[in-house]
């Protein structure tokens, strides 16, 4: 650092010889009244620092000089306006050199080839900036040069006015779009209900009403298949299935009374006893009523032998022992309505959800634990093979093919305990938008 003591010294700064020369004297002032009373001392101390509170802010007012950046491209074309190998041109070469010397190398360049290229181009009207590269740098700094993007030019003239497009829409385009839109609209989900038919969905008024499970009163719509809507409050109807196991308590026995007789009821007599039951069933049915029934002791006497009657020689070489039922000695097929997609039968009678149906034997529990006679053919242990009536599916013959082989374990769990099963199809009313 320059020393302030030394009068008219080239380098000084008068502003910062003043500051430094009050701190000299302030720090000499401070030693001398060091022995001296603590408010003399005092006193001098505030007198110093107001004074150099002062210095500090006229040094704050200093501005520091910053050293100048150059660029290529604006020393170049500087250099290009003078006259080639006047002193000026030389000492302006040499400084460019000095500065961007190693970086015009390191781009692969040469200075004297940009020079003499951007004076060419200057002359005859052109633009320097595509031939020199835009460096940038410190003046004096030793760091290499930072490559900066070509500036963009500044307009000189208005901008030219453009026309607006006119758009010609597709007539075909502009009839699809339409098309598409409606059906989305037609379509959209909503929270309030239809009042038109709309595609599936088909409006229906409530024609009675039914008791709900709290007792109530609500509308129901016509029987429909579960695409309905009633806008009325209506529960529209669907088709559902039910199956339901039924206990012997659970059947009233009506009696006994003579039949019309059936030939494929083994032991094949007409005219035979017909017994006569009643049920109520959790639904009304409204088609396809299957009823399947056990008999006790009496299913044993669906088992068929090789040899021991007219059935069984005939057809002992292929089958072996089986049973014509078609679940064997566990049930036996009695009525079925799902191929004619109804509820009438000679054997059944409905009365809403109660029905009357006959039996060619009395019914009694399944016990839930019998064991039939295994068949030969597929000698396997707790297989047999049996051929119903319901369905025809596996009735023996030519047509419908040979049978089929089941098993007393999962029969045992299937009917264990029961005398009937029933199934059948139903009108399931329901809430197409539940209250929560």
């Amino acid at each position: 650092m320059v020393d302030f003591k030394i009068p008219n010294l080239c380098g000084a700064s008068p502003e910062l010889n003043d500051v430094l020369s009050k701190l000299a004297d302030a720090k000499a002032d401070a030693k001398a009244k060091l022995n001296e009373a603590a408010s003399t001392a005092a006193a001098a101390f505030g007198e110093a620092q107001n004074e150099l509170a002062g210095l500090k802010d006229k040094l704050q007012s200093i501005e520091i000089p910053t050293l100048p950046k150059l660029n290529l491209q604006s020393e170049i074309a500087g250099l290009a306006s003078q006259i080639p190998g006047t002193p000026s041109f030389l000492s302006a070469l040499a400084k460019m050199k000095i500065e961007f010397g190693d970086d015009i190398k390191s781009a692969g360049l040469e200075l004297d080839s940009l020079v003499s290229d951007a004076t060419k181009a200057i002359l005859g009207g052109g633009d320097i900036c595509a031939l020199v590269p835009n460096l940038q740098k410190v003046a004096g700094s030793t760091e290499p040069a930072e490559q900066k993007p070509i500036a963009p030019k500044q307009a000189s003239v208005a901008a030219a006015q453009e026309s607006s497009s006119i758009v010609v829409q597709n007539a075909n385009v502009v009839a699809t779009v339409a098309e598409v839109k409606k059906k989305v609209e037609a379509y959209v989900v909503t929270d309030k209900a239809p009042t038109e038919d709309r595609g599936a969905i088909k409006i229906v008024k409530a024609d009675k009403k039914i008791k709900s499970p709290s007792g109530s009163d609500v509308n129901v719509a016509p029987a429909g298949s579960g695409k309905t809507f009633s806008p009325d409050g209506g529960m529209p109807n669907r088709r559902a299935s039910m199956t339901e196991k039924i206990i012997l308590s659970d059947i009233t026995n009506l009696g006994q009374g003579k039949g019309a007789g059936n030939d494929r009821f083994p032991p094949g007599s007409k005219g035979q006893e017909r017994f006569s039951y009643k049920v109520t069933l959790a639904n009304q049915p409204i088609d396809k009523i299957v009823i399947t029934l056990h008999f006790g002791e009496f299913m044993k006497k669906f088992l068929r032998v090789p040899g021991e009657d007219s059935a069984g020689a005939r057809n002992a070489k292929i089958l072996g022992k089986y049973y014509s039922s078609y679940y064997g000695q566990h049930m036996y097929g009695w009525i079925s309505t799902a191929t004619t997609n109804s509820t009438a039968s000679q054997n059944i009678k409905l009365n809403g959800k109660e029905l009357i149906f006959s039996s060619p034997k009395a019914l009694a529990n399944h016990p839930g634990n019998l064991v039939s006679v295994d068949n030969e053919i597929m000698d396997v242990k707790g297989t047999f093979r049996c051929y119903g009536t319901h369905p025809r599916s596996v009735r023996f013959d030519s047509q419908y093919g040979p049978g089929r082989f089941l098993t007393d374990y999962s029969l045992n769990k299937v009917f264990g305990g029961f005398a009937a099963v029933i199934e059948y199809v139903y009108l399931d009313n329901y809430d197409p938008e539940p209250q929560t």
